[in-house]
């Protein structure tokens, strides 16, 4: 008796039936799993589960063709399988790596269609721009350029339309509207037939960087500026060294000569001024003329004025040999005016004191040192024939003593100032003065370590500065 047929499946042209669906399925996870089984077995179970009775010599080989067609079909198909396995694993482990290298580059990385809108952004690319990526895509890159580089920008989108890479430093607007400046790579993409899809971008953020080179460059002027000022005020040292050094290599040598003139007239000129004054006393007695007398006069006058100068000229040429003395320069400065107050009043000067009380002592020679004061004063009172105001001050800088000497007088001309200095240069009227006042002065003041100089422009009076280091400094 035939056994019932099956309604749960079929192969080939029969039908499986139900006694034999069971070993039906299991020959076919036998033979799927490469496991041994015997050809007779296989044989029996395909025929009766198709509804057939025993097969003859010829069947039985068409059965066994069959049955090692399945088994090397099922076998391809499982590597088959097992490779479409592996290529998507693969695939899948390909992805995990580049999107892992887009989503932490430092770059920003985004991809826009034909049209420049962007397609898929990194977040990178969103913390440039101040964007979340989800906000990003969408967005057209025109939305961030604006003025000169939105031509700009329009014209580089024709080159990458054309298929050409472009590199560029552009500014953009950042979301919350301030301009930074970008680094920019962007290359054309392509697909299988050549035609243009859209562009790769890559984005670097350099607006720190500028920043950096902007302050670079502004320190570097202010440095250069700075350097400058140091060697303009060097370089004005320098020429002040170099004119003092002349000064001094003129005071010098004028030194030695006015030293061996003094010394050769110094005598004779004694012998005539005693000589003239024993004229003088016997043309008292003898009652001569009038006339006689006042020649008399004047030849004993201007035999003391040589003896003057005679004197002056030693001094100018003297070296100290005595120990310089800590002086209070506040002291000196009282003493000199007492000697040219009445001659301050007489001219009608106002004199304005203004002296520090604490200053530091100096070291020199008390009676120069007047002397110096005293010219300096001299000089002003002339210069102000019709009276005026004189101011006089002192202060402390710098661990230095500075005196200041300023008139309302005439003034000195520019070509005059560089000369002020000089041994017998002088301004006044002939026979008014010697030249030397102020070239002993300056002497002085060099010997006390310190500096003097003036400062004038006609018509506006001088102002002299003297500069002497503290004792002790």
């Amino acid at each position: 008796m035939r056994e019932r047929p099956c309604n749960t499946g079929s192969f080939g042209a029969g039908r499986v039936y139900c006694d034999y669906s069971d070993r039906y399925g299991a020959l076919v996870v036998a033979v799927k799993s490469d496991s041994p089984i015997l050809f007779s077995e296989a044989v029996d179970v395909v025929t009766r589960s198709h509804g057939l009775s025993m097969c003859s010599g010829d069947e039985v080989d068409h059965l066994r063709r069959r049955v090692g067609e399945l088994q090397a079909r099922l076998v391809e198909l499982e590597g088959a399988e097992k490779k479409r396995l592996q290529v998507e694993n693969e695939l899948r482990e390909s992805q995990k790596l580049y999107r892992a290298l887009i989503e932490t580059a430092f770059a920003g990385i985004g991809i826009t269609d034909v049209e420049e809108n962007l397609t898929f952004a990194n977040s990178a690319l969103g913390d440039i721009m101040g964007y979340g990526v989800e906000e990003l895509i969408g967005i057209n890159l025109s939305r961030f350029v604006e003025g000169e580089e939105y031509n700009r920008y329009q014209e580089l989108t024709e080159q990458r339309l054309q298929g050409l890479r472009n590199a560029y430093e552009t500014r953009v607007r950042h979301k919350d509207g301030a301009l930074i400046n970008l680094l920019i790579s962007a290359s054309p993409l392509a697909d299988e037939d050549g035609e243009f899809i859209g562009v790769l971008t890559v984005v670097f953020d350099i607006t720190e960087l500028r920043r950096a080179e902007e302050e670079l460059e502004r320190n570097k002027r202010a440095y250069t500026d700075q350097l400058e000022a140091m060697v303009r005020e060097r370089t004005n040292q320098l020429e002040e060294a170099q004119a003092k050094l002349i000064q001094s290599a003129k005071l010098a040598a004028v030194g030695q000569l006015a030293a061996g003139v003094a010394h050769e007239i110094n005598n004779p000129v004694g012998v005539l001024l005693m000589k003239l004054k024993f004229l003088l006393s016997v043309a008292e007695r003898e009652n001569l003329t009038q006339n006689t007398m006042a020649t008399l006069d004047i030849a004993v006058e201007q035999a003391g004025r040589i003896a003057h100068i005679v004197q002056d000229l030693l001094n100018f040429s003297r070296t100290p040999t005595d120990r310089p003395q800590s002086l209070n320069i506040n002291e000196r400065i009282d003493s000199s005016l007492r000697l040219s107050r009445r001659l301050l009043t007489d001219r009608r000067i106002d004199l304005h004191l203004d002296l520090h009380e604490e200053l530091p002592n100096v070291l020199g020679d008390p009676v120069e040192f007047e002397q110096v004061l005293i010219n300096l004063l001299n000089n002003a009172v002339e210069a102000m024939a019709d009276g005026g105001e004189l101011y006089l001050a002192s202060n402390a800088e710098a661990g230095q003593v500075v005196i200041s000497l300023r008139d309302t007088g005439e003034g000195i001309e520019g070509e005059d100032l560089g000369s002020i200095f000089d041994p017998f240069f002088t301004t006044k009227n002939f026979g008014e003065g010697t030249g030397l006042g102020l070239s002993i002065s300056y002497g002085i003041v060099q010997k006390m370590g310190g500096y003097i100089a003036v400062e004038s422009e006609p018509g506006s009076g001088a102002v002299f500065h003297i500069k002497l280091p503290g004792e002790g400094a």
